[in-house]
């Protein structure tokens, strides 16, 4: 009974954020925790002005370059900014004949396009990689999903591993990994004072599914979070803590990252993440001090079109970047008004575009299909209305492709249980609890 209980709450947990975050710290994490709380000789005056912030933190990044191995260099360039940036040194440092930029997606999706833009503007060797021909098989995913640790996102873990397959195999690979978060790109406007405040905001943010709630109404997500914090709030604050000791470890990391083997991530090279999480709290939140560090070092990358801001590069006007998304946003809804594809989900595909492939693809169509006949046999998750998010998005009423591929991870997760031996089977042993 105790390890259906168990599967229950990992089944839940899962349904909610996409991964399993463990309910007490494990000691991966409390590793974790050590290594950021120790700022080693990196000393920030607070009161220093900016100018000189910059440049100490233009030291400290380049601190992390120090040493690198001889041979190619591989750069998995997205359409966002931390991947550019390690081009950027690498390139800084005289390796642009051992550099290649890998670009991985469906043309139309921002990070394709940006991360090929950027290859070309740096004359760089380039690879881009174009997964909108490459099928989905059940077998194949079945596969990755036993290779991988934990269950999380199963699909990125997927097609990173495809493109892990085509690096050079004794290539360096540099990744980007928690850059973002590190730098502060997820902190509120202010610090919460007590850990029920910030896992009450991180479970707001870091719900997986957007179109629709998976989560059984009798769960509680308190159950599937750590009660208490791990360290002291002086030490690393309460919301860095959800945000970097919980979502980056556990779910980023093994979706990403851990797939490159042991890669080369600069942003928690000693001297910058020391610095980093020295700064002021107002002074980091936001990537404010990060994106003045960046152009500073390299203006030239800076300038050119970045994901987060809808294809802008770094500094546009906000004026003019809200009414981007605005107007993005409102053909978006003709679109789906319209009951036609929309290109705003294309632009912000992740490896390709679930929303539209589950319609007209014949593989991932047949893939979620029959997962969501699986899951019905096995009881699971019976709360959910499957058919109807099925229906309702082959008919265009709503965009559910988030709810149907995570849906099917769970399935194909249950599967390597069963061929474990510790699954629930298709005897519906967790039927009947929702």
């Amino acid at each position: 009974m105790c390890a259906d209980h168990d599967l229950r709450a990992r089944i839940e947990a899962f349904l909610g954020y996409g991964y399993c975050p463990e309910p007490e710290w494990t000691d991966e994490q409390r590793r974790f925790a050590d290594m950021l709380c120790d700022r080693g000789r990196v000393t920030v005056d607070a009161d220093a002005p900016a100018e000189d912030l910059v440049r100490q933190g233009a030291a400290c990044w380049q601190a992390g370059f120090e040493e690198i191995p001889d041979g190619r260099q591989v750069v998995p360039l997205s359409g966002g900014l931390d991947s550019r940036i390690i081009l950027g040194e690498l390139l800084h440092r005289g390796l642009r004949d051992e550099t290649i930029a890998f670009t991985f997606g469906v043309p139309g999706a921002l990070d394709y396009e940006i991360g090929r833009r950027v290859a070309e503007a740096v004359g760089v060797e380039h690879v881009a990689v174009d997964f909108a021909g490459v099928e989905l098989r059940r077998e194949d995913l079945v596969r990755t999903a036993g290779e991988t640790p934990a269950w999380g996102w199963l699909f990125d873990s997927h097609f990173t591993r495809l493109c892990v397959a085509l690096f050079p195999p004794d290539a360096t690979v540099w990744s980007g990994y928690i850059g973002g978060t590190l730098c502060g790109a997820v902190l509120p406007e202010h610090p919460h004072e007590t850990w029920t405040d910030a896992l009450v905001l991180f479970h707001r943010k870091n719900r997986f599914v957007k179109s629709a709630d998976l989560v059984s109404p009798t769960s509680d997500y308190r159950d599937w979070l750590p009660a208490h914090p791990l360290v002291d709030t002086q030490d690393l604050c309460f919301d860095d803590q959800a945000a970097l000791l919980i979502r980056q470890l556990l779910c980023i990391r093994p979706a990403a990252a851990a797939a490159y083997g042991k890669p080369r991530t600069p942003f928690l090279s000693p001297s910058w993440r020391s610095y980093v999480l020295s700064l002021p709290y107002d002074v980091r939140r936001g990537r404010a001090m990060y994106w003045r560090v960046i152009e500073h070092l390299y203006p030239q990358l800076c300038a050119l079109p970045e994901k987060d801001r809808e294809g802008l590069p770094l500094g546009t006007p906000p004026r003019r970047l809200r009414l981007r998304q605005l107007r993005k946003r409102g053909f978006a809804r003709l679109a789906r008004v319209l009951r036609q594809p929309s290109r705003r989900t294309r632009q912000w595909a992740n490896y390709i575009d679930y929303h539209e492939g589950i319609r007209v693809r014949d593989d991932l169509r047949s893939l979620v299909r029959d997962a969501l006949t699986s899951l019905r046999k096995r009881g699971v998750a019976d709360w959910i209305d499957m058919e109807g998010l099925w229906s309702r998005h082959q008919s265009r009423q709503r965009n559910h492709g988030d709810a149907l591929t995570l849906l099917t991870a769970l399935d194909i997760h249950l599967e390597v249980l069963d061929r474990r031996g510790t699954g629930v089977g298709s005897g519906g042993e967790l039927a009947g609890q929702g």
